[in-house]
């Protein structure tokens, strides 16, 4: 087994009952917007960071999000985790360190193509899997509940009847 740094892209993580965290709105590889630029009020990643038995975290660890274009969105460092000085399980193959956290408001500029998370650790960089950016208008109308459209045009209706001063 290698290092990796897995990574779930979703909504909301939620800590529950039991220390059990719940993730909210997963996205499978890709989130769909309608356009860009936009500005994005949320978004949370849930990281797990793996190493072997025989090879566990010794260095401080370096968490970043980014854009494709470089933007640094996020950067949080910590030490080694003190657990890993423990003696293992008998039948453990690896440790595991989960990290969640939120991002946001996040500016997507145009072209904008993904986003990712990255771990340097003990002199190397480990990059999880990214979430591409796809713009396609059609299919976030048809996505939308039809009770919001409503909603949205009722209050455009409202507000283009308004007279000025009232």
């Amino acid at each position: 087994m290698s290092r990796y740094l897995h990574t779930v892209w979703c909504d909301d993580i939620r800590q529950e009952i039991g220390n059990k965290p719940s993730m909210m709105g997963m996205y499978s590889g890709s989130i769909v917007l309608p356009q860009l630029p936009l500005v994005l009020q949320r978004l949370s990643v849930f990281n797990w960071l793996n190493t072997p038995i025989d090879r566990p975290f010794r260095s401080p660890i370096t968490i970043r999000a980014r854009l494709d274009n470089g933007t640094e969105l996020l950067q949080m460092e910590m030490p080694p985790p003190q657990s890993l000085e423990a003696a293992p399980v008998p039948d453990a193959t690896g440790y595991q360190l989960m990290l969640g956290f939120g991002l946001g408001p996040i500016s997507l500029p145009a072209g904008c193509a993904y986003i990712v998370v990255e771990a340097e650790l003990d002199g190397e960089t480990l990059v999880g899997p990214k979430l591409r950016v796809k713009v396609d208008k059609a299919y976030v109308d048809r996505m939308m509940p039809q009770s919001l459209v409503e909603v949205v045009q009722q209050v455009t209706s409202i507000d283009t009847q308004k007279k000025p001063g009232s």
